[in-house]
């Protein structure tokens, strides 16, 4: 091989060499804009995905606060039914117990009693079933009631209402003088005598 030769091979080594370099730059440069751009990517991926976390958060609080807002709105309106309920229960026990004669000192106990009973049925204030005033009318013939509602002044041996008047009865009067009285008694007590 000739030096000419050589230095032919030589030339067409260097631009070989330059074609590859050129290349190889190419190829380094295609790489660095793809890794730019990949970053670009990258750092709006991470742009949108804060934005969304953000948003996310946002809606969270929100919703926890409306649901806070039901919660407290929900609490005040059973409050607000309760004490209407209470209310209710209250003025029917009093109307029903107005249309008895309580004995003194007992009408708190007769309270107590039937507290418990009232119960509200489509609005109104019902004991067992019954409008209240039933209720207690029924109650005042029981045994139990009997013991709490003041008797009616009736019969022979009541007192007139009337200052002067005398008792309308059909019932012998344990008034009256000895021998009135002695009758009184062994009409009404036959089997004494």
């Amino acid at each position: 091989m000739t030096i000419e030769e050589l230095q032919q091979q030589v030339t067409e080594l260097k631009k070989s060499l330059e074609a590859e370099k050129g290349k190889k730059e190419r190829i380094l440069d295609e790489k660095k804009s793809e890794q730019a751009g990949r970053r670009e990517l990258e750092d709006r991926l991470k742009v949108f995905e804060d934005a969304k976390k953000e948003a996310d958060e946002k809606a969270a609080i929100e919703k926890g606060e409306f649901e806070k807002v039901m919660a407290t709105r929900d609490r005040e309106l059973a409050d607000a039914k309760n004490a209407l309920d209470a209310l209710t229960k209250g003025s029917a026990l009093q109307d029903g117990l107005a249309t008895l004669e309580i004995a003194p000192g007992m009408r708190r106990g007769v309270e107590a009693l039937h507290a418990d009973k009232v119960s509200i049925v489509d609005g109104k204030a019902v004991i067992d079933g019954k409008d209240p005033a039933d209720y207690f009318k029924e109650w005042a013939g029981t045994d139990e009631g009997k013991a709490y509602v003041v008797a009616k002044n009736s019969g022979g041996d009541s007192k007139p209402s009337t200052p002067g008047a005398k008792p309308t009865s059909a019932n012998p009067s344990f008034s009256g003088s000895p021998e009135e009285r002695r009758a009184a008694i062994a009409a009404k007590f036959p089997d004494l005598k």
